[in-house]
């Protein structure tokens, strides 16, 4: 089923006609952040491909308007069910790519399945509006106005390496459901996966002219596309300073962006200390800590501080740490840069002050499962976003103390709290500024029939199953006056 994307091992881009090579003669490696072995060759297509789809995409988009919502759902459907048949294939692909943990990795790929089959379901069940006049002071009963769904045009999805499969799945389902044509950007890292996951939407019988995805230099994709007069929304997921250099450059279209994150995880004096230790745990080192909404700061009031860190470090330690995502659950960061950079934080907080208790060292882009207390506003790890297994530690008293410590960040997109008291719960959840704050759980992207949003700089927008559909399409509204 995969045979046409490639040759060899060199990848294709497909332009919403065919998968095709790029006249550019440099390809891009994929190298494994595992053991550096190359994956695969990716296209670095030009900026005449990139016009190109464009195109091919304005008139297939107006094909696929028209089709039913059942024909719709039904293509959403046999992708779904395509693929969960190749779940395997798709999943070796993260382990090489990415090193995302065997389990993760399958994981991925059967939520992406289910996220597809859920959004042709959902948009059966979109329903329109209609309103009455007759309602202010003085006006008649004589007009009636429909209010329904209708696409919104070309959507530029652009996903992250972390889920390379899921994220773009996140976009191009919605997008689709709602009579859009969809151009994926994938990451460079993570970009075979994700070719693999258009394919299967390709064989579910998607007309042509209906979704593309290109590969190449971000900067020089996002240059081109964003800015597109006839791109009519960009779904983005990614750092905050690349979603506003994006932003910077659009133009007035529809902005979804999911941005950084620095969730914090507050654990109060009443809180179920075993449960919370293993739920902070999971919610801070899951994926080596590379989630936007991992736990990436936790807060512990100093009654339960001293158990609580050393059931923390027990949890930890049964997390095995290696380079082989098939039996580790620790594995290399996706760059050795970006290792470095955590390894500098790390430095950073120790210089000022803060205990290494665990953990702490670097071996090439692999690091150790950290936890680092007396960690000071001042230190780099407080407020900057380290994508890392890395949790910093701070000790509070008060629950104002903490609103506050937690509401300086720049960021906005989940937080939690733990504690059995329900007054003391509400009480910091309604204060928190993120875009969902979880009570005693850890903070995560689904169930993805939740909305998901973040405020400040870590989103603009609402995802979710329903939510963006609604966010991919536009309010038509149709008045009628009647005698």
């Amino acid at each position: 089923m995969f045979e046409e994307i490639k040759i060899n091992n060199e990848y294709k881009y497909y332009n919403g006609h065919e998968w095709k090579h790029s006249s550019v003669f440099e390809k891009i490696e994929i190298k494994s952040p595992v053991n550096s072995s190359i994956v695969g060759m990716i296209q670095n297509c030009n900026e005449e491909e990139l016009k190109e789809v464009v195109e091919n995409l304005k008139k297939g988009q107006k094909i696929w308007a028209s089709t039913t919502i059942d024909e719709r759902a039904n293509i959403l459907k046999k992708a779904s069910q395509i693929m969960q048949t190749h779940t395997e294939t798709i999943s070796d692909f993260l382990l090489k790519e990415i090193a995302k943990p065997k389990k993760e990795a399958v994981d991925e790929v059967i939520r992406s399945a289910q996220i597809t089959r859920f959004t042709g379901e959902t948009i059966r069940n979109l329903e329109g509006i209609y309103l009455e006049s007759g309602v202010f002071y003085n006006t008649k009963n004589n007009k009636k106005c429909l209010v329904k769904h209708i696409p919104i045009g070309i959507v530029l999805g652009i996903a992250p390496y972390n889920y390379p499969v899921n994220l773009s799945c996140s976009k191009i389902a919605p997008a689709l459901a709602g009579g859009n044509a969809i151009i994926l950007k994938p990451p460079i890292i993570g970009c075979i996966s994700a070719l693999h996951l258009v394919q299967c939407f390709i064989k579910a019988g998607l007309p042509k002219g209906v979704i593309a995805v290109v590969s190449g230099d971000p900067k020089k994709i996002g240059d081109i596309l964003a800015p597109h007069k006839d791109i009519s929304a960009i779904s983005f997921t990614g750092s905050t300073s690349t979603g506003k250099q994006i932003a910077k450059i659009a133009g007035i279209k529809k902005l979804i962006f999911e941005l950084g994150g620095k969730g914090s995880a507050i654990a109060l004096n009443e809180c179920n200390i075993e449960k919370t230790a293993k739920e902070i745990t999971t919610g801070a080192f899951s994926y080596s800590g590379q989630r936007c909404t991992a736990i990436k700061r936790l807060f512990v009031q100093n009654k339960i501080a001293d158990k609580l860190i050393l059931l923390l470090k027990q949890e930890t330690r049964k997390l095995s740490v290696g380079w082989d995502p098939l039996i580790n659950q620790i594995t290399p960061l996706v760059g050795l840069k970006h290792a470095e950079f955590v390894e500098d934080l790390i430095t950073d907080a120790k210089e000022k002050g803060a205990h290494v208790i665990m953990g702490g060292t670097r071996n090439g882009n692999l690091i150790e499962p950290t936890i680092i207390v007396k960690v000071s506003i001042d230190m780099k790890i407080a407020s900057v976003e380290q994508f890392a297994p890395v949790l910093p530690i701070t000790c509070f008293e008060t629950l104002d103390e903490v609103i506050k410590l937690v509401n300086q960040s720049e960021y906005g997109l989940q937080s939690s709290v733990f504690t059995q008291d329900i007054d003391k719960a509400f009480y910091v959840a309604e204060r928190i500024q993120t875009g969902t704050m979880n009570i005693n759980c850890s903070p995560s992207r689904g169930p993805d029939n939740f909305p998901f949003l973040g405020i400040k700089n870590s989103g603009i927008g609402v995802a979710g199953i329903k939510e963006s559909i609604l966010e991919m399409t536009k309010e038509k509204v149709i008045v009628i006056r009647t005698l």
